[in-house]
């Protein structure tokens, strides 16, 4: 019979794998990222700043401290959660401003 301390090291290791192949996942994620940010910037004349005030835009980030500002709910102002369809204070769903929002 396998003890705990038995399944708390496959668990771990199991964890070790995911992380390994997440990793994998964000690299070329990374990847693809940077040739759509390079094609944009040769094809289109965007400009590093132009690029990454719109990258600060749609992560929410603020563009002086770069750290994330949050969503307020359009009726009653109070902060949304980051995949919150609907406000958990006044239970207002949220309108879809874009593609993304419906993830």
């Amino acid at each position: 019979m396998e003890s705990n301390i038995e399944k708390a090291v496959g668990q771990a290791q199991r964890a070790i794998e995911d992380i390994k192949i997440l990793e994998h996942k964000v690299a070329h994620l990374t990847g693809i990222c940077q040739v759509f940010y390079d094609m944009l910037k040769e094809t289109k004349g965007f400009s590093d700043e132009e690029l990454m005030a719109r990258v600060s835009e749609k992560m929410n980030l603020d563009p002086v401290s770069g750290e994330e500002t949050v969503n307020m709910c359009d009726a009653c102002n109070r902060p949304l959660g980051k995949r919150n369809k609907k406000c958990l204070y006044c239970g207002k769903l949220q309108p879809i401003r874009s593609v993304f929002d419906q993830m």
